[in-house]
Order: structure tokens, then C-alpha cells, then sequence
């Protein structure tokens, strides 16, 4: 028979019960402005690394600029001219041009998705939307949260990778801490274990669902049957559901 508590006490029981870079590269075609004659221009290829490194290459790219003008301003011989003109200013990426690409860029990282690691086999993108999804097999290693701006998180999917050796075993310990505007998490039925304080601090979670197709009921948190144990203070600080549904396989 399934175990079913109110939200009020499980607080109570789950506190004292003993025992769970990104920037995007980016090749981009620049123009650059041939100091002698503002209306010609080149295609110049800058293949620009990261929002991060870019600083870097404007910067340069304007003290070349100062230098081309300077000695553009000397008096010069033709044939000195026509070979600063065609291997040295014709090359140059102007600052002004980098930093349109840079501001691009930047807003492109802003966007992509964080991703990384819970364990050898198991990954996570957290897109900027707000979503999370976790794919893979085995046991998540570490602890703690590894997610930018937790508490912009509202969704979590935990999902298997179809490996052979199994699905995802366990939510580790702190994984979700501090996600206050999560409000819902699907898992697998393959799930085992929920650590230590895994969703401590989840104000705003109402439901946790194993079945896509049948999702909880709003308010309902349900486990599968293949959960055994679950942490310490797993659920402490979560008041938005009503009830949580625990399999009679939990023993600890």
C-alpha cells in the first residue's frame, strides 16, 4: 500500500529522519575598412573564438588601426603606400567592425544552454527558458547544484539515454536546492535513491511525475516503485504540494 503524507508532515519527519564553458564559438566573415579609401572594403575572415577572448582581439585590432593611421599620415613613397595598402591595411579588422561582432556574440552566449556533467554517464543543458533536462545511465556523482541562476529554474526533466546498462539511478544530494520557482519534475522509474536535501528549498514545487503519460495529479508528488531511499531533509522548505506519494519499497 502506497504511503501518502500531507505537505505539513512531511516537513516535520523529513527534518529529523535520518538518512541526495558555456560560451558558444563562433566563426563570423568581418569587413574590414581600407584606411585610404573609406567606399572599398574586403571580406576578412576573424573566425572570433568566445565573447570572452573577443575583448581581447578588440582591443589589439584598435591599436592596429591607430598604428595604420599614423603611418598613413606619414609622407610615404608610392611604393611604400601601395605595400602597406595591400598587405597590412587590406588584413586589418577594425575595432568598431569586431565590437558589432562581439555585441552578436555575446548575445548568442547569453542564449546558449548551460551544459555539464552529473556523473560519467549522465549530462544536463540548462536552457536560458528556464528548463532542465538530464539525460543518461548509472549514478550521479558529486554533490550539490551545478546550475546557473537556480532560482530561475521552473522545469526539470530526468531522463533515460536508452543505454543497455540501465537508466539513471539516484538524484543526487543538493541537486536541486534553492530552484524556488521550480514547480515541476518528471523521473524515471528507474530512480533509487532521492539524496540528502535534493530538493530542499523547491517553495514552488508542486508535482513530481514518473509517468509522461499520466502525469500527478496538481499537488501530488509521486514516486515509482523502484525508489528505496530517500535523504534527509529531501523535501524540507516545499510547501506548495499537498501530498507526496511514497512507494512501500522506501525503507530509509
Amino acid at each position: 500500500m502506497l504511503k501518502r503524507f500531507t505537505a505539513a508532515a512531511l516537513s516535520t519527519v523529513m527534518c529529523v529522519s535520518a538518512a541526495l564553458p558555456n560560451t558558444a564559438a563562433v566563426a563570423a566573415a568581418v569587413q574590414s575598412t581600407d584606411l585610404n579609401d573609406s567606399s572599398s572594403a574586403v571580406d576578412y575572415d576573424a573566425r572570433l573564438q568566445t565573447a570572452d577572448t573577443l575583448g581581447e582581439v578588440i582591443a589589439d585590432a584598435a591599436q592596429k588601426d591607430d598604428k595604420a593611421n599614423a603611418q598613413l599620415a606619414s609622407p610615404v613613397s608610392a611604393e611604400t603606400a601601395e605595400v602597406h595598402d595591400k598587405e597590412n591595411v587590406k588584413k586589418l579588422p577594425s575595432a568598431e567592425k569586431l565590437t558589432e561582432v562581439y555585441n552578436t556574440v555575446a548575445a548568442e552566449d547569453e542564449d546558449a544552454p548551460q551544459t555539464g556533467s552529473l556523473g560519467e554517464n549522465i549530462t544536463f543543458q540548462r536552457f536560458s527558458s528556464g528548463n532542465v533536462i538530464i539525460t543518461g545511465h548509472g549514478a550521479m556523482k558529486g554533490s550539490g547544484n551545478p546550475f546557473k541562476n537556480p532560482e530561475t529554474i521552473t522545469s526539470v526533466v530526468i531522463e533515460n539515454d536508452g543505454s543497455a546498462e540501465g537508466g539513471i539511478t539516484d538524484i543526487r544530494v543538493n541537486l536541486f536546492k534553492g530552484c524556488t520557482a521550480l514547480t515541476g519534475v518528471t523521473i524515471p522509474k528507474t530512480i533509487e535513491t532521492v539524496g540528502a536535501s535534493a530538493f530542499e528549498g523547491c517553495s514552488s514545487l508542486a508535482q513530481i511525475t514518473y509517468n509522461k503519460d499520466k502525469p500527478s495529479e496538481a499537488g501530488q508528488l509521486t514516486l515509482p516503485a523502484s525508489v528505496t531511499t530517500i535523504g534527509a531533509g529531501a523535501f524540507k522548505d516545499c510547501a506548495a504540494f499537498t501530498e507526496l506519494v511514497i512507494p512501500e519499497s522506501v525503507t530509509a
